[in-house]
C-alpha cells in the first residue's frame, strides 16, 4: 500500500495530535498520506464526501470514534 488517506473527527483529536503522529509514520515510510477533516467541509452533512478521497487510495483510516467509523463506512 502506497497511499494512504486519513478520516478525522476534529471533535476527537482537537489539536490534530494523533492525526500529525499518523501522518509523519505514513510520510516517513515514504507513503502519501492525505488527511480529511470531517468538520471542515470534507464531509457533507453526516457522510464521507466520497468525491474527496482520490479514486487511487489504497487505504482508509479513521480517527474518531464509532460515529466516525460509521458514517466514514457509508
Amino acid at each position: 500500500m502506497d497511499k494512504f488517506c486519513l478520516i478525522i473527527n476534529r471533535d476527537k483529536d482537537k489539536k490534530l495530535e494523533v492525526t500529525n503522529k499518523v501522518v509523519k509514520y505514513i510520510e516517513d515510510n515514504n507513503r502519501e498520506c492525505i488527511p480529511l477533516e470531517c468538520n471542515e467541509g470534507v464531509c457533507s452533512g453526516l457522510y464521507t464526501d466520497i468525491t474527496a478521497v482520490p479514486k487511487d487510495t489504497d487505504c482508509i483510516i479513521v480517527l474518531g470514534g464509532d460515529g466516525t467509523i460509521l458514517q466514514a463506512s457509508h
